[in-house]
């Protein structure tokens, strides 16, 4: 399937054919990972988990804060 690399903004996007939207069960806002292997670009759809590790990668941990003594029913 031919895609044609296109500006938009200040970014650049493809469409994609609704065919292959289809066929991949995709939707509006679905969230895909991008990577280059070699000289191919490669999408792929990742679980809600995967994203996460993703984000938090390169997450470095913050001190913890005091919020004080429980106030009510808190559970501790």
């Amino acid at each position: 399937m031919k895609l044609q690399v296109k500006k938009w903004g200040n970014s650049y996007g493809l469409r994609i054919p609704k065919e292959l939207v289809s066929s991949m069960q995709l939707k509006e806002n679905t969230i895909l990972y991008a990577s280059k292997e070699q000289d191919k670009l490669v999408l792929q759809r990742l679980s809600k988990r995967e994203i996460l590790d993703i984000i938090l990668k390169d997450a470095k941990p913050q001190k913890a804060i005091d919020w004080g003594a429980p106030r009510g029913k808190e559970y501790w």
